[in-house]
């Protein structure tokens, strides 16, 4: 019996994990590969020169080439992708899956070597900044003046330099935006962000939800003894994790025993740091952690604060917490209410005195947070068997698109 090939294209891949995406997909492809009806091939653009070819365990490929040096990254990647096409075309695909949104506007042009399916794991397609300070996420009018004026909100710079940059990345939307509306099929995590792309001119006949792999290895895990001061923040330190906002919030605490561990690099370290110094804040800064060693931090901690300021399509990070039954007080966005239900307390995004009269009633004993009532079902979900079905779902119908 022939196998369905599967190739499957990233910008990284294992043991290059940049973050949840990364794994994400490796926990897919190992759960894929063991159907005995697929085979799996990856193309990853994080090779440091040149190409090479590698075998994971035996049974699934891994191309690894070399992003072209651009600005915008989004760009990069989408030519790297377009200069690579003989290697999609030698690897003759049943499905070619894209799993970072970023290569999907150039994947439209790969349609001739197979059905393009693509996982929106995050909004780049929509906004290509990624987020932007009025909520351009929240609404649903996507017009070019729209995103224009969302991105010269957000962009920092002088006001002539800042509104070329903010008309380029619009104009360099609306072609995304058009060129992503064009592929076979979709999946996403949640359907709070099947909503978003929904409103986004998606085909919602074409976006299926299908959660992200947990790994059940430390599933159910036995009551630990924790300390009972920490709060833990994992994420980037960028503006739409909403960090800045976390800091301000620690400052008007007047518990000063709580502490605070943050988890994570970005642009925005130094000034943190500073903020935090200046305060006198009782927090302190870990930098990028590798996975085994956030795991102590999150094993240790009494609470954790997801402050996100933009509705993420599925953050491991509250998985992460789940799985290691840790209370969440999680900021209120279409995809955390959709995902966590009852698992977390919600608090008005935007607003660091409701985030700091949160954790001050937590550790008050004002505030109870029940964080394992929707937790069985998140983690039994059959994500592997329901991505087979989407791929056979084409084998089956044997036509240009899903839906």
């Amino acid at each position: 019996m022939k196998k369905t090939k599967i190739l499957y294209i990233t910008t990284a891949y294992y043991p290059n994990m940049k973050g949840g995406s990364e794994r994400s997909l490796k926990l897919f492809v190992d759960g894929i590969v063991k159907n005995k009806e697929f085979e799996c091939v990856v193309l990853s653009f994080d090779a440091t020169s040149k190409k090479t070819t590698e075998e994971y365990d035996g049974n699934v490929k891994i191309i690894r080439v070399k992003k072209i040096k651009l600005n915008p990254n989004t760009l990069a990647y989408n030519i790297s992708l377009l200069l690579n096409q003989k290697i999609i075309k030698k690897e003759n695909p049943d499905i070619i899956h894209i799993y970072n949104t970023w290569q999907i506007p150039g994947s439209y042009f790969l349609k001739k070597y197979g059905k393009v399916v693509a996982t929106l794991n995050n909004y780049f397609p929509i906004c290509a900044i990624g987020t932007t300070k009025d909520d351009l996420l929240g609404g649903s009018n996507y017009s070019f003046a729209r995103i224009m004026r969302g991105n010269l909100n957000s962009i920092k710079g002088k006001f002539i330099k800042k509104s070329a940059s903010s008309f380029v990345y619009a104009f360099y939307n609306k072609i995304n935006l058009y060129l992503s509306k064009k592929i076979d099929g979709y999946t996403t995590y949640t359907y709070g962000a099947k909503t978003i792309y929904k409103r986004a001119g998606f085909d919602e006949n074409k976006i299926f939800v299908i959660p992200s792999v947990i790994d059940k290895k430390n599933y159910n895990l036995p009551k630990i003894k924790r300390k009972n001061n920490i709060v833990l923040f994992v994420g980037g330190m960028i503006e739409s994790k909403g960090v800045k906002e976390l800091l301000e919030a620690i400052s008007l605490i007047k518990n000063k025993n709580i502490e605070f561990r943050i988890i994570g690099k970005g642009y925005l370290l130094e000034g943190l740091q500073r903020f935090s110094k200046k305060n006198n804040l009782n927090v302190k800064f870990y930098g990028k952690l590798e996975p085994k060693e956030i795991k102590k931090h999150y094993l240790e901690s009494t609470l954790l604060v997801h402050s996100s300021l933009f509705p993420e399509p599925l953050s491991r990070v509250w998985l992460e917490a789940l799985n290691n039954n840790i209370p969440i007080i999680c900021s209120e966005t279409l995809t955390s209410k959709d995902c966590l239900k009852d698992n977390a307390v919600f608090y008005n995004k935007n607003n660091p005195q409701e985030l700091a009269a949160k954790i001050s009633d937590f550790f008050d004993g004002k505030l109870k947070i029940k964080s394992q009532k929707n937790k069985a079902y998140i983690f039994k979900s059959k994500s592997i068997k329901m991505m087979t079905d989407f791929y056979k779902k084409w084998e089956k119908k044997n036509q240009k698109s899903f839906g």
